[in-house]
């Protein structure tokens, strides 16, 4: 089994001199599950690997501890945290209540321009879907959930959504998305798309919708865990 050192190499990572980029780095090789839940990050390996000392080495893994992503255990060491099923239970439905919250606010502030963007994110995840690919999708799907996150008007509430999308990115990487899965995603970000720009659309059903399609995720079959 490769160790800690080779896995990092693998993927690409040269050395850094700053605390958040070895964060970052660190953070891409959570999500793209080059480590595993478990995994030791080891800090003699990881100093030599990213050329820095053990002081913003250790600011790295707090940050990446306040985003969920390891555990800090005294007297033994950092290790990528592991995904359960609580982990999901407790999740979506705490990021659909939020997001549903941003969608009705942002739903008060659309413009043309913001409808425009929105429109063009749907029509890349509608050629995804027509060509099965489904990196493409989840890629123009994050950023649809994005515009409308980032034009609700609250600070904190955008702030505290990107936290929870973070930590979801990670368990997303836990369920085997598929063009089927792609294709009900789809239908779902027509509807809200519809309804932010429409106006007269109540926006408690905006925000219903948004709620609807996060919360869904808990009943899905088919996490990897």
């Amino acid at each position: 089994m490769p160790g800690l050192s080779e896995k990092m190499k693998s993927a690409g990572f040269e050395k850094m001199g700053l605390a958040q980029q070895v964060a970052e780095a660190l953070v891409k090789a959570i999500l793209d599950r080059t480590l595993h839940g478990g995994d030791q990050l080891v800090e003699t390996e990881l100093q030599k690997l990213f050329g820095v000392s053990r002081s913003p080495l250790r600011e790295a893994f707090r940050d990446l501890e306040k985003r969920g992503l390891v555990e800090i255990k005294p007297r033994r060491g950092t290790f990528v945290k592991k995904i359960t099923r609580t982990d999901i239970d407790e999740h979506y439905p705490i990021q659909a209540a939020l997001e549903g919250l941003a969608a009705r606010e942002t739903h008060t502030r659309m413009t043309p321009a913001l409808t425009r963007r929105l429109t063009e994110h749907l029509a890349a995840m509608e050629a995804a879907v027509a060509s099965d690919n489904v990196a493409r999708f989840m890629r123009h799907h994050e950023q649809f959930h994005h515009l409308y996150i980032d034009h609700c008007g609250n600070r904190l509430l955008i702030d505290m959504i990107r936290d929870l999308r973070l930590r979801g990115t990670r368990l997303r990487y836990f369920f085997p998305h598929t063009p089927e899965n792609c294709r009900d995603s789809l239908r779902v970000h027509r509807r809200i798309a519809r309804q932010l720009g429409d106006r007269s659309c109540d926006p408690q059903q905006v925000e219903q919708t948004v709620r609807d399609h996060i919360e869904r995720m808990v009943g899905l079959d088919g996490w990897e865990l």
